[in-house]
């Protein structure tokens, strides 16, 4: 599979696939950005007479830039990436450098910080070079070329003290740089050797392939398989000889993702995750992947480990609608719950409303506000009211909330009425609100 830098989308060779050369990559398109952006706002300024140049500074200056322009079009057209590593491209650097700071003031330019981002540059163009003091000295020289050139040119005098300023600033920022570099150094130093001890050669993976238990396979950078063991050939249906040299593409469902998933792995060097794969006989099965990149020989291999997991999506299905299915019965329980909660009160509430107004008539005749009773009178009204009362507590019971009795029933409510109360409690307890009802 090719693979393609991620800032000028031009395919990067084998060798060229790192991290650092995406990164010296972006940091040119940047500067590519920035030189046409200079180019442009210093031609408006000098056709508006505000440049602090004349015709020639002008002309020097967009030629410088729009040549190096070109030259960085034409590298990422045709993909010599490695170009932007050679000393010769420092060079261009610092001369641009100093031919902006020499045309916009020299020692009072605010472009010499740019003399220190060459500094920091190297750290990323490369990070194990151990000369940078020649890179110090270049800048400074060039910096100190500058200023007698905006002398000469423009015959001014040049500040001394500015001069040495920056030129020690610039020392400064050098030695903090030199000491980033040689960490950065000792980093890649320490990858390059773990890399080496993960590498590993053919014998040693053909006798891991062969004593694993699971589906492994092997296949290149052109996604070709280059290696499978016993179980592979048993997933795939194939003789091994008939395997070897097929894509390993091929054998799994494009959903779409498919592509930018191998372009992860690429960028990664690992990758795990499940895809649908596809046999040509019209199997499928869902699979579990993982992927790992390795080096052998200087060539980049990837191997595959593969399990079936059918079963398990299956089972995983089967458990997400039963639950699907109990959560909707559940939903339909506490529905019927709450109608019959609903209904025992209605009818409760219907059978009191009349009761307590017997109740309360009962009570106001006893009480004789009603005219006065005899004692077979006063006695019959006290045997009513006995019965209304035995009958508010039939009533209470029969449409008691079932689930109020405990702890143990249904839905977990317990009970908020007493559990036990005599004919006489309950007439004591109803007369005085009964009797405000039935008056």
């Amino acid at each position: 599979m090719v693979s393609f830098d991620p800032h000028s989308d031009q395919p990067l060779s084998h060798a060229e696939i790192n991290p650092r050369l995406a990164k010296v990559a972006g940091l040119e398109a940047i500067l590519l950005v920035a030189r046409y952006v200079l180019v442009v706002l210093y031609s408006g300024l000098y056709f508006n007479d505000m440049a602090p140049f004349e015709y020639l500074g002008m002309l020097t200056l967009a030629v410088s830039f729009l040549l190096h322009n070109v030259v960085v079009h034409a590298i990422t057209f045709t993909g010599l990436y490695r170009l932007y590593f050679h000393r010769g491209n420092l060079l261009v650097h610092i001369v641009q450098c100093t031919i902006l700071v020499t045309l916009t003031g020299a020692e009072n330019s605010p472009f010499t910080i740019l003399f220190v981002f060459v500094l920091l540059a190297q750290t990323v163009y490369a990070p194990h070079f151990r000369h940078i003091h020649t890179v110090i000295i270049a800048c400074a020289a060039a910096f100190i070329a500058a200023v007698l050139a905006h002398a000469v040119v423009f015959e001014t005098v040049p500040s001394w003290l500015r001069l040495i300023v920056t030129l020690s600033g610039l020392i400064f920022c050098y030695g903090l740089i030199r000491s980033l570099a040689n960490l950065l150094y000792t980093i890649e130093l320490s990858l390059q050797t773990r890399a080496q001890e993960l590498a590993s050669s053919k014998a040693t993976l053909r006798t891991i392939l062969d004593s694993a238990g699971g589906s492994i396979v092997v296949y290149d950078d052109n996604e070709f398989i280059t290696e499978a063991n016993a179980r592979a050939c048993e997933f795939f249906k194939r003789p091994r000889k008939n395997l070897l040299g097929m894509r390993f593409r091929q054998f799994f469902f494009d959903d779409g993702t498919l592509s930018g998933k191998l372009a992860t792995l690429n960028a990664r060097g690992e990758y795990q995750g499940e895809l649908l794969a596809v046999l040509p006989e019209g199997d499928e099965f869902n699979v579990s992947i993982s992927i790992r990149s390795f080096i052998r020989e200087g060539r980049r291999y990837f191997v595959v480990l593969l399990h079936d997991v059918t079963e398990q999506k299956q089972l995983q299905e089967a458990t997400r609608s039963a639950n699907l299915r109990l959560e909707q019965i559940n939903r339909e329980l506490q529905e019927v719950d709450s109608l019959r909660n609903a209904f025992f009160g209605t009818v409760s509430q219907r059978l009191r409303s009349p009761l307590s107004a017997i109740l309360g008539h009962t009570n106001l005749l006893l009480d004789e506000e009603l005219g006065d009773l005899n004692a077979e009178q006063r006695k019959a009204l006290q045997s009513c009211r006995r019965s209304v009362t035995r009958v508010f507590g039939l009533v209470d019971e029969a449409f008691e909330d079932p689930g109020s009795k405990g702890a143990d029933a249904p839905f977990g409510r317990t009970s908020s009425k007493p559990s036990a109360t005599s004919p006489t409690q309950q007439e004591e307890r109803s007369v005085p609100q009964d009797a405000s009802i039935g008056h």
